[in-house]
């Protein structure tokens, strides 16, 4: 329910996990939090094993090595290269692609701030078995480990994350569309450039409202100056973080997801399952699963693309809703080929 989509992605694993015939799961954690408290409390028939862990000494990994031989478990999953052992779930992008993506004149102070990250990644990949393998939550992720890593393309299987699927939304027409990001006010979420996007358009007559969820979207100069530059004040609903995102989901008519690095994106699939369809950067893992049918993609490399895709989501609402809600419902029923039992089942496989 809380964190980022790599801790949506590792609780909802443990549990569906336990909904599979003939499992027995063992989870091995390095310290308490909310994650790992919640599924103890309601999943008693998991077994939780506390284990220490040193960011300065790998020693945890082969104490944890001699555990797993002892025990003889069937497999051993793991989890973003914590213990690089048998199968690894790669959920983010690699701290190599993070820096490489940074503009030029930036890399070296990113390549400083994650150091310590880089170095931990490099001595996990080369101590990784000979036999291991690796699952990646899209062909994005995929292609990033191998460029960086040498690690062989046949190693790694692409299984893309799920959703949970409920009663479907009833589509219905607002007086203007709105859209809604989640952007926590970092350049990479691409909030600025999504204001500034809209910006365009305000100027351009368009008539559209925007819910965002930026916690820091007061305290974030350059949001602040977007906003009043191109008089979008009365047209934009700043949101702190949210722990039910129903109201957010509801209140939205397209979802935009313009990141310029994003390992996959779950909440592109949480709006198609509540039948949003979305916009989404063609650097993110979601577009693979988004067409001309159920979506709209834009090139993260052209910023009149992105605002020529924002146009016509708009004008489609405005003039042809019809053929928006058909769009809309091919979304709902591409959600429903993604559930977490069907990601659980394929990780099984």
């Amino acid at each position: 329910k809380k964190g980022g989509g790599g801790e949506v992605l590792l609780r909802n694993l443990i549990i569906e996990l336990m909904n599979i015939d003939d499992v027995s799961l063992y989870v091995y954690f390095p310290f308490l939090n909310e994650l790992t408290d919640e599924i103890k409390n309601s999943y008693p028939k998991i077994n939780f094993i506390k284990y220490n862990s040193s960011p300065s000494s790998y020693n945890y990994i082969y104490e944890l090595k001699k555990i797993f031989e002892k025990e003889n478990f069937n497999k051993i999953i793991n989890y973003n290269m914590v213990v690089p052992y048998e199968t690894t779930i790669l959920q983010s992008h690699s701290y190599i692609q993070k820096v490489n993506k940074t503009f030029i004149l930036f890399r070296p102070i990113k390549k400083f701030i994650l150091r310590h990250r880089l170095t931990i990644q490099k001595n996990a990949i080369s101590r990784a078995e000979k036999d291991a393998d690796y699952i990646a939550v899209s062909e994005v992720i995929k292609k990033d480990y191998c460029k960086n890593f040498n690690i062989p393309s046949e190693k790694i299987k692409v299984i893309h994350p799920g959703v949970f699927i409920n009663k479907k939304n009833e589509i219905k027409k607002n007086e203007v569309i709105t859209f809604a990001i989640v952007a926590n006010s970092s350049i990479n979420k691409g909030g600025h450039y999504l204001l500034t996007a809209l910006g365009i358009l305000n100027i351009l007559g368009r008539n559209f409202k925007l819910q965002i969820i930026a916690p820091k979207c007061k305290k974030d100069i350059l949001m602040q100056i977007i906003i009043t530059v191109f008089n979008l004040r009365k047209k934009i609903n700043a949101m702190p973080y949210q722990n039910d995102m129903t109201n957010f989901y509801n209140k939205a008519d397209v979802l935009v997801l313009p990141s310029l690095n994003e390992a996959f994106g779950l909440v592109v699939l949480e709006a198609m399952e509540r039948t949003k369809p979305c916009i989404v950067s063609s650097t993110a893992g979601c577009s693979e699963i988004i067409d001309a049918n159920n979506g709209f993609i834009f090139n993260r490399n052209s910023f009149f693309d992105f605002v020529k895709k924002l146009d016509n989501a708009i004008l489609l609402y405005k003039k042809d809703f019809d053929n928006f809600k058909k769009i809309s419902d091919y979304a709902r029923k591409t959600a429903e080929n993604f559930s977490w039992h069907k990601f659980a089942k394929k990780v099984i496989e």
